[in-house]
């Protein structure tokens, strides 16, 4: 007789939902764009600073933006992580509310110019400025 299809079926989802990552991306919040745009001036500052530490991040993009735009800001700070900039990166986005430089990294690389575009336009009619984080 055998076993049904259905059930081996129902089996193997069972086991791919247990083997596939937990891990779900929680939405952007209004503060994570504002506390990126907030951190943007100092943050460019300090790529500015350690550019010969980043050049090679900034040109793998600048070559193939298409293929090195997943997670670009975190790449980049991945390969700096034992660097001094890795360390000025991470206590300028705890300053600005961010749980260290992962994580302003992750949430950086989920913000598109164009949601930062539509959001800002949001923001301009909705408020006059952005209270900057303490």
């Amino acid at each position: 007789m055998g076993v049904p299809r259905a059930a081996i079926l129902a089996v193997v989802l069972a086991f791919m939902a247990l083997m596939a990552p937990a891990r779900a991306e929680t939405p952007l919040t209004d503060r994570d764009i504002r506390q990126f745009i907030d951190s943007m001036p100092e943050m460019r500052a300090i790529a500015e600073k350690h550019e010969q530490e980043f050049r090679q991040y900034r040109d793998e993009f600048a070559r193939d933006p298409k293929a090195n735009s997943e997670a670009p800001f975190s790449k980049a700070l991945a390969g700096v992580r034992s660097s001094p900039a890795y360390a000025e990166v991470d206590a300028a986005a705890r300053r600005y509310g961010f749980d260290g430089a992962a994580d302003w990294g992750r949430k950086a690389d989920r913000i598109s110019p164009t949601s930062l575009w539509k959001w800002s336009g949001v923001v301009r009619r909705s408020r006059p400025a952005w209270p900057r984080p303490a």
